[in-house]
């Protein structure tokens, strides 16, 4: 039987498969949301990022807007370890669910 989607994340079995957790792509993502960012002369001062990951997308824009704060969420345990790497200042991950977080 084949586990829930978020049981594929949560359990390991996804990071099993994927261990550096689509860190690849990182860069031409970041540079694909910092495109549409800027084209729409848009200056965040916090951006928030649902399914983070190992977090290297958010590492990669804070080079770029030096003004902005960075969350990033994801349910898996496995990616904020990655992504709690990533760490600094302006940028924090949190293993939670965002739909669950209480502002």
């Amino acid at each position: 039987m084949r586990a829930s989607s978020n049981e594929m994340y949560t359990s390991g079995e996804y990071f099993k498969n994927n261990p550096n957790w689509g860190v690849d792509d990182s860069e031409w993502k970041a540079g694909v949301i910092q495109q549409l960012l800027e084209s729409n002369r848009i200056s965040p001062s916090e951006i928030i990022e649902i399914g983070c990951g190992a977090g290297a997308i958010l590492e990669s824009l804070s080079k770029t807007f030096t003004q902005t704060n960075f969350k990033g969420y994801d349910i898996s345990p496995q990616a904020i370890e990655l992504a709690k790497t990533r760490e600094s200042d302006r940028i924090r991950f949190y293993n939670e669910d965002f739909t669950q977080v209480e502002y």
